[in-house]
Formats: structure tokens, C-alpha cells, sequence
């Protein structure tokens, strides 16, 4: 039995190539280094995630608005209003995910209130409240 080391064990490749030299820690970034970094963080996440997710949610939303609106004489809006709705919820939590890099932590979903349940006095009866 040999011992537990940080390297791997040697394979068929690296055979004749020494094993690296773990060297000290990274250096911490100084305050400029850190204001660098969270700045290409917000760019990044403004420019390339932020706008054009924005303007895709703000076509289908209006879309599905406008489109929903048009159709309600034919009871044909109800359900596009509602496929609307549920893009829209999509939509946000990619929104949500995609701000986890900048505030540097996981997103919590959302907190959706809960549904009291209606007590059932016969089946397809429901009590008043």
C-alpha cells in the first residue's frame, strides 16, 4: 500500500515526466484587481447575457400580449395568454440564474405563496369560504 499524496498516480503517459510541484497559493487581488474583475463580471452579464435575453422576453412577451388581446373574441386567447404567462415565468428564471455570477452566490428560486385547500363537502361540492 503506498501513501495518499496530491498527485495522481502515474499512468502509461506521464511515466518519464515529473510529477508538478504544488508552489503557494494564488495571490489575493488587490482592490483594483477586484474592482477589474467584478467590472468584466457586470459587462458580461449586461452585455452579453442581460440585453439580448431582454429584448427576446420583451418581443414574446408583447407578442404574446398583443396576440392574446386579438384572440379573445374567439376564446382563443385565453390559452395563448396563458402559454404567454408561463414563457414569461421561464423567462424570469433564466434572468435569475443568470445573476447568480454577479452577486456571487446561488439564486434562491422564487418564494411562491401557498394554496390553502378548500374542504370538499361532496365530490365536484365546494364549501364557501
Amino acid at each position: 500500500m503506498g501513501t495518499w499524496t496530491n498527485h495522481p498516480a502515474p499512468t502509461a503517459s506521464t511515466a518519464g515526466v515529473p510529477p508538478a510541484t504544488i508552489g503557494p497559493p494564488p495571490p489575493t487581488r488587490t482592490w483594483i484587481g477586484r474592482i477589474l474583475h467584478q467590472l468584466l463580471v457586470d459587462t458580461t452579464y449586461t452585455l452579453l447575457i442581460g440585453l439580448p435575453l431582454a429584448i427576446i422576453s420583451f418581443t414574446l412577451m408583447v407578442t404574446g400580449v398583443v396576440l392574446s388581446a386579438g384572440l379573445l373574441i374567439t376564446t382563443l386567447g385565453i390559452p395563448v395568454l396563458a402559454g404567454t404567462l408561463l414563457i414569461a415565468r421561464g423567462l424570469a428564471d433564466l434572468h435569475r440564474v443568470s445573476l447568480g455570477n454577479v452577486v456571487h452566490r446561488p439564486t434562491p428560486p422564487p418564494a411562491l405563496p401557498k394554496v390553502r385547500a378548500r374542504p370538499r363537502l361532496a365530490p365536484g361540492v365546494y364549501a364557501d369560504p
